[in-house]
C-alpha cells in the first residue's frame, strides 16, 4: 500500500512516498534536522491545511481516521491535575475504568495522577501526553520525539509496553533521535532527506544503506542485530552468527536485541586482544569487504563483513598508513556496548 504526502511551506517542499504494508505495525522515521520529519507527522495528522495525503488512513486495522499525534507541543490543561487531564479524554472516548488504569500503568503515570501538570518534569510530561494519546483510542498513533526526555531504562520499559499494547490495535509512525530504539521497535525505517523518503527498509538494512551512501567523513555507524542468548545484570547478550555481542539491557520477553556501533569507536587489529587491554567488551572476527579513503582528510572507511551483517570502521590517516589493511583480509573488530549519542540522521 502506497502513501503519498505532499506539502509546500515557504521554500520547503515535502513530497514523501511511504510503503505501508499490512505487516508493518511500527514505522520509524529518521532524518537530519530540517529534513521534514515533524512536517510529515503534522501532515499525516491533518494539521497542515495545505497538505495532500493519499492512502494513509486505510493503513489502520480496522481502517479508521482516528489519527492521534503526540509530540513535545502536545498541550495539557494547566489548570487540571494529571488525572483530570487524562479523565477528560477517557470519558469523551468511553474508556472503561479498567482500560484507564491499564494505560496509566503502561505509561508509568500512576504516581503522577494527583500532580499539577505545571509541576511535571519533561519526562513526566511526555508520559502523561502518551497516556492521553492512548486514551483517545487511536487507529494510528503518531509520535514525534515522544520519549526523548526519559532516561534509558524508563524509555525502554515504556516503549516495550507501548509496543505490546498497540499490537493488532493501532499502527504507529514515530520519530526518534535514538537509532537504537528505532531499530529495536520498528518493523521498517524510512530515511527522510530534504522532504523525500530516500530509503525505506528493515532497520539494519536502512542504516547500512544510509551510511554507505554518505561521504567517508560523514559516516557515523551501523546496526548489529540478533537473537538474545542471555541477560547479564545491566546488559543483554545476543548472537551475531556464531559470536556474541553485549548491548544495553532490553526488557524480559524480548526475543531480539540490537546494538548501534559508532564507526569512530571501532578498533581494528590483526591479532586478538584481551578486553582489559582496550576497554571494549565486544570482539568480532570480521573480513574486510572494501576500503574507501577521503581524498581531503585521508580518513579511511573499512566495510567489514561479520556473517551476513555489516560493520563499519573509520581509521584516521596515520592509523590507516600504519596498518595498511587490505581488502579481503581477516581482522578483529573491537567496540563497546553503548550506542551513538546523537546519530547524524535522527
Amino acid at each position: 500500500m502506497a502513501c503519498h504526502v505532499s506539502c509546500q511551506r515557504g521554500d520547503f517542499t515535502l513530497s514523501a512516498r511511504l510503503t505501508l504494508g499490512p505487516d508493518i505495525d511500527w514505522l520509524g522515521v529518521v532524518g537530519a534536522s530540517g529534513a521534514g520529519k515533524t512536517s510529515l507527522l503534522r501532515c499525516l495528522a491533518g494539521l497542515e491545511s495545505a497538505a495532500q495525503v493519499e492512502g494513509f488512513a486505510s493503513w489502520a486495522h480496522p481502517a479508521g481516521d482516528n489519527i492521534v499525534l503526540v509530540s513535545a507541543q502536545t498541550p495539557l490543561f494547566p489548570a487540571l491535575s494529571v488525572e483530570e487531564n487524562l479523565q477528560v479524554v477517557a470519558r469523551y472516548n468511553g474508556v472503561t475504568d479498567e482500560s484507564f488504569k491499564s494505560v496509566v500503568d503502561d505509561c508509568e503515570c500512576r504516581h503522577l495522577l494527583a500532580k499539577a501538570v505545571t509541576a511535571l518534569s519533561a519526562g513526566e510530561t511526555q508520559r502523561v501526553a502518551l497516556a492521553r494519546g492512548l486514551l483517545a483510542n487511536p487507529s494510528i498513533l503518531l509520535m514525534d520525539e515522544s520519549t526523548s526526555a526519559m532516561d534509558t531504562k524508563l524509555r525502554t520499559r515504556v516503549l516495550h509496553k507501548l509496543k505490546r499494547r498497540t499490537q493488532g490495535v493501532c499502527k504507529v509512525v514515530w520519530v526518534s533521535h535514538d537509532w537504537q530504539d528505532i531499530a529495536r521497535y520498528s518493523d521498517e525505517v524510512a530515511v527522510l532527506r530534504q522532504g523525500k523518503v530516500t530509503i525505506q527498509d528493515m532497520p539494519a538494512n536502512a542504516l547500512s544503506q544510509a551510511e554507505a551512501s554518505e561521504p567517508v567523513s560523514a559516516l557515523q555507524g551501523c546496526l548489529l542485530q540478533g537473537p538474545i542468548v542471555e541477560h547479564e545484570d545491566e546488559f543483554t547478550v545476543f548472537a551475531v552468527g556464531e559470536n556474541k555481542v553485549v548491548t544495553r539491557a532490553v526488557e524480559q520477553g524480548e526475543k531480539n536485541a540490537s546494538l548501534l556501533v559508532d564507526a569512530r569507536q571501532v578498533l581494528v587489529s590483526r591479532t586478538p586482544l584481551a578486553p582489559a587491554q582496550i576497554g571494549y567488551v565486544n570482539r568480532l572476527p570480521v573480513k574486510v569487504k572494501s576500503l574507501d579513503t577521503d581524498s581531503e582528510t585521508g580518513v579511511q572507511r573499512l566495510t567489514l563483513n561479520c556473517g551476513n551483517q555489516t560493520l563499519f570502521a573509520l581509521l584516521e590517516a596515520p592509523a590507516a598508513r600504519h596498518l595498511a589493511i587490505q581488502s579481503g583480509e581477516a581482522v578483529y573488530a573491537y567496540f563497546g556496548a553503548g550506542s551513538l549519542p546523537e546519530p547524524a540522521r535522527a
